[in-house]
């Protein structure tokens, strides 16, 4: 039980004690025998829980704002923003008063940032798991149908931004995002058929594919799809896929994004060389400074793991759960634009059993040639970047040549 409720409980249980004493007094002189006993304690039961749930909502409302942050894992300018995108909020939310509105958002914040079972919940906020999970469905939808106001597609300037963003990080140039497949648990007695959400390593989870620039702002995200899927299935069903496929200009031909082993290299999307045939110098810094970029996306699902307690496992059917992941990424972005950022971290699994990478025979040609030919410039330029430092230091750095690594 969290600290801030127990002045709350002690006070409700203190009135229904005493409520309590007043029925049975009552009832033993007469005055109201006609009222059973078991339809009073419903009745304070219900009226109990009915109170203890404004004043929780009412208390969490007073709260400091790094209280509030604490308890709720969001800054009250994220709450406010979310809040504003509720139906009716707009023309009372210059007032003071607490509304449904207030309840059912923090219903949903509670339920994405704890791991606390549907009827827990509805205690804490004097209702009922079933309306529980009622109240965060329609949010969630809510949220997610504002999607595409914090969830978009770079224009081309922003993408020269993030490239430059990535760049300085990395020296990797042209880079506009990191690609990859977070897989979510899921419990399968919720599943109708969990067969079809079993991955290879034999766990129920649901596949979202996301896109991540250089500050951890989501681009892009597909969250629809089976744990049985490969990284490479849920690409090829991704909108992102079928915008490419039909020519769209999507990743112009400057910029690509990057990808692990578990994809296939193409025009668009950088992927490393396969370790078994990894042997040069270029390939190998090449594979290190992708390695590193990854990194970025890493660390992003492992701060949204962090605030989001309920990735852990969703307790409710797939698409509900596709839904309420889908709100956890709008969030995220939220809390970005409004500088609340995430340190604590705990992990998420991005591994769907797919230990290997993919078959590198589906790799495009032109594609595997264009990044050789990129691998060898980066090397070339991080060669005569030490060289440069080597003459200034009246040293000269000692080169290996391809030939002399091959023998």
């Amino acid at each position: 039980m969290v600290p801030i409720m127990q002045d709350v409980l002690a006070e409700d249980e203190w009135m229904m004690a005493y409520m309590r004493h007043r029925l049975q007094r009552n009832m033993l002189t007469g005055s109201s025998s006609t009222i059973p006993w078991l339809m009073c304690r419903h009745i304070l039961s219900l009226s109990s829980g009915k109170t203890r749930g404004q004043n929780f909502v009412k208390t969490l409302m007073q709260l400091p704002g790094q209280r509030f942050r604490s308890q709720m894992k969001v800054n009250m300018a994220t709450f406010h923003e979310l809040l504003r995108l509720m139906p009716d909020q707009a023309a009372i939310v210059r007032g003071r008063q607490i509304t449904r509105n207030h309840r059912d958002l923090l219903i949903t914040i509670w339920y994405l940032t704890t791991t606390e079972q549907l009827h827990v919940i509805g205690t804490r906020f004097g209702t009922n798991g079933k309306k529980v999970l009622e109240i965060v469905t329609s949010v969630c939808e809510i949220i997610t149908a504002n999607c595409d106001k914090y969830i978009s597609w770079p224009t081309t300037e922003k993408m020269e931004e993030i490239a430059d963003g990535f760049k300085k990080k990395t020296s990797l140039p042209g880079v506009i995002g990191v690609i990859n497949t977070m897989h979510v648990p899921l419990k399968a007695k919720m599943q109708e058929k969990s067969e079809e959400y079993t991955n290879k390593a034999g766990v129920a989870t649901l596949a979202c594919q996301l896109v991540i620039s250089q500050n951890g702002l989501i681009i892009d995200c597909f969250t629809h799809c089976s744990g049985r899927m490969t990284n490479v299935e849920v690409l090829e069903h991704s909108p992102l896929f079928e915008n490419v496929k039909n020519g769209h200009d999507v990743v112009p031909k400057e910029f690509y994004l990057l990808g692990d082993s578990t994809y296939h290299h193409l025009p668009w999307l950088l992927t490393p060389f396969p370790e078994d045939e990894t042997h040069q110098p270029y390939q190998k810094s090449f594979n290190n400074l992708l390695r590193e970029t990854s990194d970025i996306l890493k660390e992003t699902f492992l701060n949204m793991g962090g605030r989001f307690r309920r990735l852990k496992q969703f307790d409710v059917a797939a698409d509900t759960a596709a839904t309420c992941l889908k709100a956890c990424f709008v969030i995220h972005n939220v809390c970005l634009k409004n500088g609340d950022l995430f340190e604590q971290v705990d992990g998420i699994s991005i591994c769907n059993g797919v230990v290997n990478g993919v078959d590198s025979t589906g790799d495009d040609p032109d594609a595997s040639l264009h990044r050789t030919q990129l691998a060898q410039q980066i090397l070339s330029v991080e060669a005569e970047a030490v060289n440069d430092v080597g003459q200034g230091s009246n040293e000269q750095p000692q080169l290996v040549t391809e030939g002399e690594a091959e023998n």
